[in-house]
């Protein structure tokens, strides 16, 4: 009788357990498929992110470092100065000038004040004190972050969907005296595109004076090109200073930008920013580009970071839905050796005196150890039959499981926004995204890599279970009913 032959005459006779092994084998490989699909997915989603989102770096002043600040004294008033490295013109032509460098977007910004009525914050109810006069209280209560842009959409706050365009467009390089708002402040001040908005400089802003509304080189009038909105929730409060309210950011152009720097300094000298964002032609390369970046330029006294807080951000859940998929597949592979292996090895010592008979009438231990693999390899097929019947619907709820337990709280702000040491301009950063919406596909050789990791699994607990048995005599075998 050939081998396959006695192997199918066996699960029949057995069908009680051999049902029993195909549910096991069933279960434990739908755990393998699933958590197989889930995992590639999750992959291919973080390298399309990847591509999309990690291209580019930041180079930026070094503003927590301590040392970098000077203390200034001046008609009897005592403040702070940073004297630390700035991002020049000159350095961002050397930057480009390395291989791989594909642009650049500048992060610069003026301190101004407006005559916009301002989202109020701190000044608005601060009182005259011994330290803090009250004009200098009132001249603060308009005073703002005017953000400088060559193009307003390169800018880091509208890349990461933090602030987008609801009416008119967007700062363009060859824009001249123009000037978008948020929706906050055009509805508060009753602006719309293509009215007029008028930003100075002013000598309380940056230095003690006991003339703080005094105003310094010329009032710049600019046209309302753009209202944006902001994307986040940015809770109220009497300690947060008019400017560091989102709602209070302004964004101009370069050229009003250079104007507004000379009221301060008459000879401005070339260009500063306190950071720049270099893209790069192939994310793939960013870090070897990073690396190109560091050995040809001069960059002491500076920081050099990937600009990755979207990348982060909108990675998060995929990669939690990896390690909910790494769980599922680890389950059914360990459930698969385990839990198959203590049942195959309990049965299989039930064998003992069929074994022994087979083998005292000359099947080879060889043949004999292949009819326990065959029927092993039977009860899988059949398994993984009716798992490619029913694997859409149980990855599915696997999908959808994994998506609802990664989702972030609706509570929770996909943005934050803070000031950091030194900066005057707050900082947006993106901390989470809205729900992922992951496909359940997955490749013909993913498929395969899932059907053999089942094959590979039932066979090695098999081989396990048989192995002692293997090694008796016959004699010892038929002694053992």
């Amino acid at each position: 009788m050939k081998t396959w032959h006695r192997a199918g005459l066996y699960l029949l006779r057995k069908k009680e357990r051999s049902i029993l092994l195909i549910f096991l084998i069933f279960v434990m490989g739908t755990f393998v498929f699933a958590g197989s699909a889930m995992k590639a997915c999750a992959d291919r989603e973080i390298a399309e992110i990847r591509r999309q989102l990690g291209s580019s770096f930041v180079i930026s002043e070094d503003l927590e470092n301590s040392n970098l600040y000077e203390m200034k004294y001046e008609d009897g008033y005592q403040y702070t100065v940073f004297t630390g490295r700035p991002v020049t013109g000159e350095l961002i032509e050397d930057v480009l000038q390395v291989e791989g460098i594909a642009g650049y977007e500048t992060s610069s910004s003026e301190i101004v004040w407006t005559n916009l009525k301002l989202r109020p914050g701190l000044w608005a109810v601060s009182e005259e004190n011994e330290y803090t006069g009250a004009d200098e209280i009132e001249l603060r209560r308009q005073v703002t972050n005017a953000v400088i842009c060559d193009k307003g959409d390169a800018n880091v706050n509208f890349r990461i969907g933090a602030f987008s365009i609801v009416k008119g467009r967007n700062i363009l390089e060859d824009d001249k005296s123009a000037i978008v708002i948020s929706e906050y402040l055009a509805e508060q001040n009753q602006v719309s595109v293509g009215d007029k908005v008028f930003l100075e400089t002013k000598v309380g802003v940056f230095q003690p004076s006991d003339t703080p509304f005094e105003t310094m080189g010329n009032p710049q009038e600019l046209n309302v090109v753009g209202i944006f909105s902001v994307n986040f929730e940015q809770e109220g409060s009497d300690f947060t200073p008019e400017n560091e309210y989102a709602d209070n950011f302004l964004y101009i152009d370069s050229y009003t930008g250079m104007e507004l720097k000379k009221n301060r300094s008459a000879d401005q000298g070339q260009e500063v920013y306190s950071e720049a964002t270099f893209f790069v032609e192939d994310p793939q390369n960013l870090e070897a580009v990073m690396k190109r970046v560091k050995e040809q330029v001069d960059l002491s006294n500076l920081i050099v970071s990937l600009d990755d807080s979207a990348y982060q951000a909108s990675v998060k859940p995929l990669r939690q839905i990896g390690i909910f998929a790494r769980i599922l597949l680890i389950s059914g592979v360990l459930g698969c050796l385990a839990i198959l292996g203590f049942l195959l090895k309990l049965w299989t010592g039930s064998r003992t005196h069929e074994i022994g008979i087979l083998l005292s009438i000359g099947i080879n231990r060889k043949k004999v150890l292949w009819q326990i693999l065959l029927e092993t390899m039977i009860l899988a097929s059949v398994s993984i039959i009716l798992i490619s019947v029913c694997a859409p619907f149980f990855t599915n709820a696997f999908f959808h499981a994994s998506v609802e337990i990664t989702a972030p709280d609706q509570k929770e702000e996909h943005y934050t926004i803070k000031t950091k040491r030194g900066e005057y301009l707050p900082t947006v950063s993106q901390v989470s995204i809205e729900e992922v919406n992951l496909t359940n596909t997955y490749t013909w050789a993913e498929a395969a890599w899932g059907i053999g990791l089942i094959y590979g699994c039932s066979l090695i607990s098999a081989l396990s279970a048989s192995a002692k048995i293997m090694k008796f005599t016959p004699g010892i075998l038929l002694q053992s009913r």
